[in-house]
């Protein structure tokens, strides 16, 4: 079981390195790694081609296009039976990956898993920890619900059933794109 991981990024060179490192550094066999890089203009283009080697697909947009966009160009080229992604400011632990084709070994029927994790400062160091909430229609309309995007992952049969992040919503594209799954 593969899974496909995609980061997107647009001038995080600051974070880009970390972020890289923590998908590659996973402790699980057949992960496929997708970066796509927004039109920077600082030097997360030299942080990318350093890795390029380790790096199954890196795709430079021409022009800023924007998150949900360059999810969904990343995603074009997925080809894993699970799929990720994480945003070039943020990190997995070593673990992540392994504990995630795990869960959709043990459970064949989920389509979708999310779980908690760790808000950093700068510096790496945690401020605190991020609990995901169960999602429920009930919840949705009350905005409670909260999942924690970084440690959320869906099979590619779900995600081809929909259309994929809406580019024309600004903010809560990821969070529709999972009301969408379920």
């Amino acid at each position: 079981m593969k899974i496909s991981i995609v980061t997107i990024s647009y001038n995080q060179g600051k974070f880009l390195e970390e972020s890289i490192l923590s998908v590659l550094r996973q402790k699980s066999n057949d992960v496929e790694y997708i970066v796509v890089d927004d039109c920077s203009s600082d030097n997360s283009r030299d942080i990318i081609m350093k890795y390029k080697k380790r790096i199954d697909h890196i795709i430079f947009n021409k022009k800023n296009i924007g998150a949900a966009a360059s999810l969904n160009t990343g995603f074009q080229k997925a080809t894993g039976d699970i799929l990720g992604y994480i945003n070039s400011d943020d990190f997995f632990l070593d673990t992540a990956l392994k504990q995630a084709k795990e869960t959709f070994i043990k459970y064949k029927n989920l389509d979708l898993i999310y779980g908690n994790g760790f808000i950093v400062d700068e510096k790496g160091f945690v401020k605190k920890l991020f609990i995901s909430k169960d999602y429920s229609q009930k919840r949705l309309e009350l905005n409670q619900t909260l999942i924690f995007q970084q440690g959320t992952f869906f099979t590619k049969n779900i995600f081809d059933g929909t259309t994929g992040f809406n580019t024309k919503n600004k903010r809560t594209w990821d969070f529709e794109l999972f009301v969408n799954m379920v």
